[in-house]
């Protein structure tokens, strides 16, 4: 497989991820599944972690999931010894958080951010802590050898954005 994209959405009791592959024409999707009931006391009795890629029979198993931490771990392991993602093929990591600033489009991650993120928990209490805890603006697996970019998009800011551009445009 060649250079990827992992893009995930951490949230109360979720990781949701998908992989992009970087093509010539743009991108294309390799994969995609969630983690569910993450930071439940009780043991699933369904399924509660669901991938699916191109070419590869649908995965649904039964896992508990003591924390993002966890679950983050389980991606990378469908990723690496069921689809054979090696970890220096994935170049960037993108975020869906909440930032609580005027951010209109994607923001490479650096101390600033973070501090930005963590004040923004405030807005997203049960959304922005578990992304942190997903190795935001750090490496999820120390593996790597390949320089990592981490990018948060704070969708709803972005929305407003978008809007607000789209109305100066109509005045």
């Amino acid at each position: 497989m060649a250079t990827s994209i992992l893009c995930l959405n951490a949230g109360s009791s979720s990781l949701k991820f998908k992989v992009f592959q970087l093509l010539t024409s743009g991108l294309s999707v390799v994969c995609n599944g969630v983690c569910e009931r993450v930071g439940q006391s009780d043991t699933p009795t369904a399924p509660n972690f669901h991938a699916q890629a191109a070419g590869h029979s649908p995965v649904e198993n039964v896992e508990p999931f003591d924390d993002h931490v966890a679950a983050l771990k389980r991606v990378e392991r469908y990723l690496t010894s069921d689809l054979g993602v090696r970890p220096e093929q994935v170049v960037a990591v993108g975020h869906r958080v909440v930032m609580g600033r005027d951010h209109d489009a994607a923001v490479l991650v650096d101390d600033k951010v973070k501090r930005e993120i963590e004040e923004g928990a405030v807005l997203a209490p049960l959304h922005n802590p578990p992304n942190l805890l997903v190795g935001i603006g750090t490496r999820p697996t120390s593996k790597r050898t390949s320089v990592l970019v981490h990018l948060t998009l704070s969708l709803s800011l972005a929305l407003r954005a978008a809007l607000t551009r789209g109305l100066r445009r109509l005045r």
